[in-house]
């Protein structure tokens, strides 16, 4: 109420429809409202007296707004949809792209041509899971001619961003020998100083995984140890199928992600 009210005269039209925005999209749970007014911020005339960074923001907001939106066929919808995205384009926004992705790859209009380019896009302007997929579709040679190097070079560009899944596709890579030639060593020396540095159930995957494949008992129980302090589904996966102590070494194969 105070936004409606009174804030527009100590904030400006722009920064109060953004606001309220924001309030309708991630405190009321309300996208229809929070489109009306991410539209509102982006009118011409607003845009007029705002910086391009709220011109950003009503775009995000908006883009998030619509896809959750968009069910069946609306063709009003869909074509603000297609404004946004190329709007989200110009701005160069990482969400925008992330929304393209996922509009494609699960949402209404899948095409999977569609949504290598919008993974490509959104990797070459920085968004980190955007550059973990696309190092996938370089890796798997999905709509892409494949490359391990490219694939490698991408997810390492994904773990400086502290992309933590990006961590085990570079250990895994390094120990089968994909874009580099393959080093256990160095993969498991990868592994320890990842989840020195970005903690978390990704990377304690990645150090389980390369330690169970170990020809030393130590390491294997190791391994396992991290495994269970993982949590993440892979790792789930990988203990129900140990069944129990790793009492030989677990090969690490070409399907193993």
């Amino acid at each position: 109420d105070w936004y409606r009210r009174g804030g527009t005269r100590l904030l400006g039209r722009g920064r109060i429809a953004v606001e309220l925005a924001r309030l309708h999209a991630e405190d009321l749970e309300d996208p229809a409202g929070a489109l009306t007014w991410a539209r509102r911020a982006l009118a011409p005339e607003v845009l007029a007296s705002s910086g391009p960074d709220l011109e950003l923001t009503a775009t995000e907001v908006a883009l998030r707004a619509i896809t959750e939106l968009l069910v069946g066929d609306d063709v009003h919808l869909e074509k603000s949809l297609e404004d946004l995205i190329q709007r989200g384009r110009r701005l160069r926004s990482q969400r925008g792209a992330w929304v393209e992705v996922t509009i494609h790859e699960r949402g209404s209009r899948r095409d999977e041509a569609a949504a290598v380019e919008a993974i490509r896009w959104g990797a070459e302007i920085g968004h980190s899971d955007c550059m973990l997929l696309w190092a996938r579709c370089l890796r798997d040679g999905r709509g892409v001619k494949q490359s391990y190097e490219e694939a490698l070079d991408w997810a390492r560009r994904a773990v400086a961003l502290e992309e933590r899944a990006a961590c085990t596709f570079v250990v895994l890579a390094t120990y089968r020998g994909e874009g580099v030639p393959a080093d256990p060593a160095q993969a498991l020396a990868l592994a320890r100083r990842y989840q020195r540095e970005q903690p978390g159930g990704d990377t304690e995957y990645a150090l389980g995984r390369v330690l169970i494949a170990s020809e030393r008992p130590e390491e294997r129980a190791e391994g396992l140890q991290a495994l269970k302090r993982s949590g993440n589904g892979r790792a789930k996966a990988t203990l129900k199928a140990l069944r129990g102590p790793v009492r030989a070494p677990v090969p690490i194969t070409k399907s193993t992600e």
